[in-house]
């Protein structure tokens, strides 16, 4: 929780417009990375997941988010990319359902955030996903997203908390940001990989046909 806090406090300024996220980037993916980690190779192998703390499910949630969004190609070594991040969310929240059904609601919107994403799911979790007409899978609404976390996305108001800043906040961020640790702005070692306008035209006709072909 205290890696997801960190993330939590920076993910804004991702997608703040004029702010050099160079400064931040590197700080928010060590963060993402260690809490995904200790969750996945220390929390689930010893404790499991299924009597995790509700907080506990939201920093999942959040850690993922960042990773999918962000940096959904990961980087060489032991990291998880954005498909595997989404994947260990979904299994994780799962097991986590058996003891608190809010899990089932929060794992849905991180199935839709995997598909804002246009990250394709391994076919041996499709029985993870809710999207699925089964008697046997729930199908969360609304009102259950509302009930589950208050507003029907886990997912920050950036755009609200964008309006709060200052004008001034990328300049004062320069002159101050290293004095606090964070490195200067290098835009060739940028590692998000947020897509082109031809991009998103392409993954909203991905989406389009995915629906069309849904039956």
């Amino acid at each position: 929780m205290y890696e997801n806090a960190a993330v939590h406090l920076l993910r804004p300024l991702l997608d703040l417009k004029g702010f050099p996220v160079t400064t931040i980037e590197e700080t928010i993916w060590t963060h993402a990375q260690q809490g995904l980690n200790l969750l996945d190779e220390h929390y689930r192998t010893k404790y499991s997941c299924r009597y995790q703390p509700v907080l506990q499910m939201f920093s999942i949630l959040h850690l993922t988010d960042v990773v999918a969004r962000f940096f959904p190609g990961g980087v060489e070594g032991p990291t998880k990319d954005g498909p595997n991040a989404v994947t260990f969310g979904l299994e994780a929240l799962l097991k986590s359902q058996i003891g608190f059904p809010v899990a089932g609601p929060l794992r849905e919107m991180l199935r839709k955030t995997a598909n804002e994403c246009s990250i394709r799911l391994p076919k041996n979790l499709d029985e993870l996903s809710t999207s699925r007409r089964s008697s046997n899978v729930q199908i969360y609404r609304m009102d259950d997203m509302i009930d589950a976390c208050t507003m029907p996305s886990f997912v920050q108001p950036v755009v609200e908390i964008h309006k709060k800043y200052p004008a001034s906040f990328p300049a004062d961020w320069l002159a101050e940001a290293e004095v606090c640790g964070f490195p200067k702005p290098e835009s060739s070692n940028s590692r998000l990989a947020l897509p082109s306008l031809e991009e998103k035209a392409a993954q909203n006709l991905m989406r389009i046909r995915n629906l069309l072909n849904s039956n």
